[in-house]
């Protein structure tokens, strides 16, 4: 049984136009349009400091999980899909069914910004 009220974070699902757009130099460019939104839970799960780059700089690196009712959108793909919540961008590095009872859906991301 999943638990609705853990939903609290309003997420839209972005979806690559594979036909793409030309643009001025002929080039064909494939944009991420938003086609869905919904209640789902954001969780931080790892995390990692990148060093070793220009001047010191420290680049931090959290990957988080997403959870939603499966019915929300089953047919998720890190290959077609990202996800934005309040105004970030996250890279899908992979998808859980877990167990495979078409309840819960949990993707894990990496945040694009």
């Amino acid at each position: 049984m999943v638990d609705c009220g853990k939903y609290n974070k309003l997420i839209t699902v972005l979806e690559l136009d594979k036909e793409g757009e030309e643009n001025e130099i002929g080039e064909i460019t494939h944009n991420y349009k938003p086609i869905k939104s919904f209640f789902a839970r954001i969780e931080s799960r790892v995390g990692s400091l990148l060093t070793g780059r220009q001047a010191g700089t420290i680049v931090s690196k959290t990957t988080h999980k997403i959870s939603y009712p499966y019915l929300n959108f089953p047919k998720i793909s890190a290959q077609d899909h990202k996800i934005e919540c309040n105004g970030k961008k996250y890279s899908i590095d992979y998808v859980l069914d877990d167990d495979e009872l078409d309840e819960e859906m949990q993707i894990f991301v990496t945040c694009e910004d």
